[in-house]
């Protein structure tokens, strides 16, 4: 008997000290990634949308960074309400075929996304981030899964990239797609007008090929 008990207490001191990690819930996973989703404004007429992924370091895609001709008509939109309209400079490589672009700002001391290291896999669940339609529409989220990897697709111009069964709209675009981790695997990029649900995406580590291009760029 003493055995049995002794049996059952060791079972419980392992599930208690294996280092199990607890998924957070959907709710826990939205909280805590907000602070880090942006809005991006343009001039009066355009937005996009945008995550901090390192200090002073804003992703999103440049078609939205395209459309800045004067880097003083450029605001930063914080969750908080906080407006930040001195933006230090925006890159991307155009030679590079990715739609993903950094835009320097003082961040603060907000904290960045976490990026997802794992492989993703179809039927993945998935949230989308942004600021669809109109800027009144700021932090809208979407839920869907991944309907596609590895997608080579001339008009959005790289290989590799992903598909989501997820409903987006113009001004999503740079917007973060993370996890049910809360990690970001990438940024949301367009879509085939007509049909809400074919969302695509440019994965992480693409960006990540931007992100190292800036370090190396301002070395």
């Amino acid at each position: 008997m003493i055995r049995k008990y002794l049996y059952v207490i060791f079972i419980l001191l392992a599930l208690i000290f294996c280092g199990c990690k607890q998924s957070p819930t959907v709710n826990e996973i939205i909280i805590t990634t907000l602070p880090s989703v942006v809005q991006i404004k343009i001039g009066d007429f355009h937005w996009g949308s945008g995550v901090i992924v390192g200090k002073d370091l804003i992703l999103t895609a440049q078609h939205v960074t395209n459309l800045i001709y004067d880097i003083n008509e450029v605001s930063i939109i914080y969750n908080d309400g906080e407006i930040e309209t001195e933006v230090i400079d925006v890159y991307s490589d155009k030679n590079d075929g990715i739609d993903a672009a950094l835009i320097k700002v003082n961040t603060g001391n907000r904290i960045p996304i976490k990026f997802d290291k794992d492989k993703i896999f179809l039927g993945e669940d998935i949230i989308v981030i942004g600021t669809p339609i109109d800027e009144e529409l700021y932090n809208t989220v979407s839920f869907g899964k991944i309907a596609g990897l590895n997608r080579e697709i001339e008009f959005f111009g790289n290989i590799y990239l992903i598909q989501a069964d997820v409903g987006i709209a113009p001004g999503n675009s740079g917007g973060p797609v993370i996890d049910m981790d809360g990690e970001i695997l990438g940024i949301a990029i367009g879509g085939y007008l007509g049909y809400s649900h074919i969302t695509i995406i440019v994965p992480i580590e693409m960006c990540e090929k931007v992100i190292e291009g800036y370090n190396n760029a301002t070395k």
